[in-house]
């Protein structure tokens, strides 16, 4: 059952790639962090997909408090990803249910994804940027 569904998603995100790029456009997933243990519920194979070439860009969601956490994720996804063509934007995360970064703590994320090369950091809850954020991403 589990292989079935990470095999449907797999060839859905296959065939739906395949169209965009017929169509001049891209695709995008936004992935939770913790591959592989997360493939048997989520069915988010997304190592494979970028490894068949599946994808055009991908968000892993990284949120974390911690900046050390958030640095882990981005050096073990891009050991992963190495050598494929996909383009891998880091989630950020500034605000979840359980917990909230500092303004200070978000751009200490921001700087471990562009200083790992990353182009482009995704940030979650834009509902959760203050004016301090805003004013401090101007300067990464």
């Amino acid at each position: 059952w589990i292989a079935w569904r990470i095999d449907r998603l797999t060839a859905f995100v296959t065939r739906l790639t395949r169209h965009a790029r017929q169509n001049s456009l891209v695709t995008s997933a936004a992935v939770k962090r913790f591959w592989p243990a997360q493939t048997p519920t989520g069915a988010q194979d997304w190592v494979r997909w970028v490894k068949e070439d599946a994808v055009d860009y991908l968000m892993a969601m990284n949120y974390a408090k911690d900046p050390a956490v958030f640095a882990t994720f981005v050096k073990e996804h891009q050991k992963w990803l190495a050598g494929t063509k996909a383009q891998y934007w880091p989630g950020a995360g500034r605000h979840s249910e359980k917990w909230a970064t500092t303004p200070q703590a978000l751009m200490q994320q921001v700087k471990i994804a562009k200083g790992a090369g990353a182009e482009c950091v995704m940030i979650f809850n834009e509902n959760a940027l203050t004016d301090e954020d805003l004013a401090l991403l101007k300067d990464v």
